[in-house]
């Protein structure tokens, strides 16, 4: 069923033969609408059977470009599916690419859909876990260009995650006050 499908990023390919590719993503995903057409076009293309339980996870996945945790997921699903339903629909997605697990301070399992051309720039806090989205820097955009020149790299994904005391912790922790 999933046979010849490669995940090289920031696109997503399938082998039409031993030896030619095509991109089966679009150039840029950006409103939730998109993430989730994409999504959803990706499961489709790839056969993979779409119930009304994967619908809505994709659903709460696209309109996050931060990863959600389990916990999240499965409070905001209660009423659709239970948290057995959940895992197994992510170890799928992840299994095909479009979702991605990412674990953060070693709490519970988080996932954020991979959709193309979206990085994994991150900033979060230590004390409570909150998780900011950060845009891709100039910095970042010229050595991701560098490397592809110097090494051949090519498809480059990456993670970068910054770590520190959010404005909310640093007024509710005395011992950040006097840092």
């Amino acid at each position: 069923m999933l046979k010849n499908i490669y995940v090289i990023r920031p696109r997503i390919y399938s082998m039409n033969n031993k030896s030619q590719f095509k991109a089966i993503a679009p150039a840029f995903t950006q409103t939730p609408a998109e993430r989730y057409e994409w999504a959803l076009a990706y499961l489709k293309k790839n056969n993979v059977f779409l119930t009304r339980q994967r619908r809505r996870i994709l659903n709460v996945l696209a309109k996050r470009r931060v990863p959600v945790p389990m916990g999240t997921l499965a409070g905001e699903l209660r009423n659709i599916c239970d948290l057995a339903t959940i895992y197994r629909a992510m170890r799928c997605f992840q299994k095909i690419g479009i979702v991605r697990q990412v674990n953060l301070l070693a709490r519970s399992a988080s996932f954020v859909l991979a959709a193309p051309h979206e990085n994994c720039d991150y900033l979060i806090c230590k004390y409570c876990g909150t998780i900011n989205d950060l845009p891709g820097t100039q910095v970042v955009l010229k050595l991701e260009k560098q490397i592809v020149t110097r090494f051949g790299f090519q498809a480059l994904q990456h993670r970068f995650e910054f770590y520190g005391i959010c404005p909310d912790c640093q007024d509710n922790h005395p011992v950040v006050k006097n840092l």
